[in-house]
């Protein structure tokens, strides 16, 4: 994220991105491949934090990818309309492993569904109706559910200590692969195309 533009300069640039280049490219500018704007352009920090995390949940470092508006500063979800990243926002993180999508997968499908809380219940509807149809699953609302929810657990309370993170929340997504994550991310990014073309935003 370039510190010399203002915030309207960085709003308008992404605005302007969204109507004027394909999606896929958006995604590659904006989220896969730069350095998140938590971090200020310090690309040693954005790397130390990331592979401390890769090596704490065993995944390769250029799995993981922070999403949303701690990535470009800005909410990419079409229901916030471009809510700016604040001090309380949580950080979202892209998990892209094959793996532990498909133990979540199978762990999710056997749970006994009458044992569980509304909320739990909630969540695995989700996952059920659209979220498994997008090749991700969001552990944020069902870690307790997990075999290796533990484990991340522990992780995710150390790295809230890392600066710049400074003890937000972080919620893990797990994509099964590369092309979930980007298609994901497109579908997004189109939702926002038709509200900017709509007016509304």
């Amino acid at each position: 994220m370039d510190k010399a533009k203002n915030i309207d300069e960085i709003l308008e640039e992404i605005k302007n991105d969204i109507i004027r280049i394909p999606p896929d490219v958006f995604v590659s500018k904006w989220i896969m491949e730069g350095i998140p704007n938590i971090f200020e352009g310090d690309s040693m920090k954005y790397y130390d934090w990331k592979h401390k995390l890769a090596s704490g949940i065993q995944v390769d470092a250029r799995d993981i990818i922070i999403t949303g508006s701690a990535c470009v500063g800005y909410s990419l979800n079409p229901r916030k309309n471009f809510r700016k990243f604040r001090e309380t926002s949580d950080i979202d993180v892209g998990i892209i492993s094959n793996y532990y999508f498909d133990i979540a997968w199978h762990e999710l499908r056997n749970q006994k569904y009458y044992k569980l809380d509304n909320n739990m219940k909630n969540a695995l509807e989700e996952h059920k109706n659209r979220l498994i149809y997008w090749g991700t699953i969001a552990t944020d609302k069902i870690l307790p559910l997990l075999s290796f929810g533990k484990q991340w657990n522990a992780i995710i309370t150390e790295l809230r200590n890392f600066p710049p993170i400074d003890s937000r929340e972080i919620n893990f997504r797990i994509y099964k692969d590369n092309k979930s994550f980007r298609d994901y991310q497109i579908n997004s990014i189109k939702e926002c195309q038709s509200i900017i073309l709509g007016g509304d935003a």
